[in-house]
């Protein structure tokens, strides 16, 4: 007898059990459209396990990187499953449509396989238990996405994240007739910049632009969607010059959506 007694094991290999679980990348947020429809901002975007909210609620940018829609292939406890190859499929999980009001399209599977919020290819290799979908967009903005992954029979379901219209851009910029302002408009409302009170030119305008319209100019926002830019003395901006927007500047599209009540009270969100 021998107390205690040990003894030491060889090595062994320790092998996931069979695949039966989809595991699906993080996605945080979303830009509707896609680089055909001439959106280069369009596309899906994580923040990395960082904070993506700042007190006003934003989205920031700074803390947003490129995220390819993709998942791995698992056993039920989670163990990466590598054997696995074939070909996945995406589409919107039926039954669970956006929290928005008139979105239950997008998830019914007699249009287009609950597809038709979706743009670009919805099916992908799947390599060593691993597959991506590059190339697939999201048509509309809306709360509370998901995406459903397909392959040998098992579905996973990503968590919501929203679809944010993409940023606003100048439409044009008009001289009045006096020549003593001009206004610049955006193709969609936006925020007006969070400028509040402030009059400061170079809260939304970049430097170039703001050195051309010369000492004491102010800028203020007619609507949500148009920015009067009163020139001050001895400005050197002639028509035909370019008009920036500052790189940064805390311009977006204003949006608001109507949620789908709850049961027992309050929003989906």
């Amino acid at each position: 007898s021998c107390a205690p007694c040990t003894a030491s094991a060889g090595r062994l290999h320790v092998i996931p059990n069979k695949y039966e679980k989809i595991i699906p990348n993080r996605i945080d947020v979303a830009v509707a459209g896609s680089p055909e429809s001439h959106e280069p901002a369009a596309g899906f975007y994580s923040s990395s396990g960082r904070n993506i909210f700042t007190s006003a609620a934003l989205y920031e940018a700074a803390d947003m990187v490129r995220a390819v829609p993709s998942f791995r292939t698992a056993d039920k406890y989670g163990n990466l499953n590598v054997a696995q190859f074939g070909t996945a499929a995406v589409s919107m999980p039926p039954g669970q449509p956006p929290a928005m009001a008139g979105y239950g399209f997008c998830v019914d599977l007699a249009v287009d396989g609950a597809r038709s919020c979706i743009a670009g290819g919805a099916s992908a290799s799947v390599t060593a238990g691993f597959a991506s979908f590059p190339s697939i967009y999201m048509r509309h903005t809306g709360p509370a996405f998901r995406l459903r992954f397909s392959f040998g029979g098992v579905d996973g379901v990503s968590l919501p994240f929203n679809v944010l219209p993409r940023p606003p851009r100048i439409m044009s910029a008009l001289f009045s007739p006096s020549f003593s302002t001009f206004l610049v408009k955006f193709d969609s409302p936006t925020n007006r910049a969070s400028m509040a009170e402030s009059q400061d030119c170079a809260l939304v305008l970049s430097a170039t632009t703001v050195a051309s319209l010369g000492a004491g100019a102010f800028c203020s926002w007619e609507s949500p969607s148009a920015l009067v830019v009163t020139l001050g003395n001895n400005a050197p901006i002639l028509p035909g010059d370019s008009v920036e927007v500052k790189d940064g500047a805390a311009i977006y599209t204003w949006v608001s959506w109507a949620l789908l009540p709850l049961a027992g009270g309050g929003s989906a969100n």
